[in-house]
C-alpha cells in the first residue's frame, strides 16, 4: 500500500510540479472539493465529463465528433453476490464478510 502510496504522490509531484513533500502536506487523506483543489494547485480548471472530453480533443488534435466508448469493469464481489442471492447491498456486504471470516481459521 505504502508503495502505491508513494507512487501516486509522485505522479502528483511531477504532474503539479510540486514537491512530493508539499503533495503530502496537501493530501494526508483528504478529499478536496474541485474548487479547493483549484486553490491548491492540484486542479487546472473546473468543469465537467463534456469539459474534460474536449480539453482531451484538443490536446490529441482530434477534430469534430469524438467516439466515445463506455467501459465497464465488471461488478464489484457485493453486487456479484446482490445477483447471485437476490439481496439487496446491505445483505450482499454481510454474506461477503461472513464468507470472508469463515475463511480465517483465527476467526
Amino acid at each position: 500500500m505504502d508503495g502505491i502510496y508513494n507512487g501516486f504522490i509522485g505522479r502528483v509531484a511531477q504532474g503539479r510540479g510540486l514537491t512530493a513533500e508539499r503533495v503530502r502536506e496537501i493530501a494526508r487523506g483528504r478529499v478536496w472539493t474541485g474548487a479547493q483543489g483549484r486553490g491548491l494547485g492540484l486542479v487546472d480548471a473546473l468543469g465537467g465529463f463534456y469539459q474534460a472530453v474536449d480539453l482531451a480533443k484538443a490536446l490529441a488534435g482530434i477534430r469534430g465528433e469524438a467516439r466515445l466508448e463506455t467501459f465497464n469493469a465488471g461488478a464489484s464481489p457485493f453486487e456479484a453476490l446482490r445477483k447471485l442471492f437476490g439481496a439487496g447491498a446491505d445483505g450482499a456486504r454481510l454474506v461477503g464478510s461472513a464468507l470472508r471470516l469463515a475463511g480465517q481459521p483465527a476467526a
